[in-house]
């Protein structure tokens, strides 16, 4: 009797942690995710100052 106790004991005590690391894991992915799209708007924040300072150079350059 003891043998099957304990197995559903522990069985129980690993469904637990199972379900406890599948919902930690959907969070991280949540928090890749955000990242990601957070490092997307930055790269195209970054491009569209460059692309405005290399026409202001371009454009003082001409005036010279």
């Amino acid at each position: 009797m003891w043998p099957f106790v304990l197995a559903l004991v522990l069985f129980v005590i690993g469904s637990i942690g199972y379900i406890f690391n599948s919902f930690i894991e959907g969070s991280n992915q949540g928090q890749q995710y955000k990242m990601n799209k957070i490092n997307e708007q930055n790269a195209r924040l970054e491009n569209e100052l460059l692309r405005q300072k290399l026409a202001e150079l371009e454009k003082k350059n001409n005036l010279r």
